[in-house]
């Protein structure tokens, strides 16, 4: 999905969260209902995205200077502008604070004009 999404629109923009607790299915799935929700209400057209879930372990805590637990990053297809960015941190970030998860906003990573 990222290779077509790169050779259809020349770049992505990946938002990327650590999560320091517990951070389970339902977690998951009650956190992109309310991503998705948010998109189709404030009118996007391209509602897509990826989203990775990997363990940071000791080695990629140390090299990255960020503590040890899950890394979730969610990947939308071409760069995205700062508002946008800024509404999908927001709904990610209210989410989490809902359910009192513990997190750090690591970045944003594309081109943003």
């Amino acid at each position: 999905m990222l290779e077509n999404w790169l050779n259809e629109y020349g770049e992505v923009t990946a938002i990327n969260f650590n999560i320091y607790s517990y951070y389970g299915l339902r977690d998951n799935a009650i956190i992109n209902t309310g991503l998705t929700t948010t998109l189709i209400e404030s009118d996007m057209i391209d509602i897509r995205y990826y989203q990775s879930i990997e363990d940071v372990d000791e080695a990629d805590a140390e090299l990255w200077n960020i503590k040890r637990g899950l890394g979730v990053q969610w990947v939308f297809p071409d760069k995205m502008d700062i508002e946008t960015q800024m509404l999908i941190t927001d709904t990610i970030s209210e989410g989490l604070d809902y359910l009192n998860i513990a997190y750090k906003l690591i970045g944003v990573f594309g081109d943003a004009n």
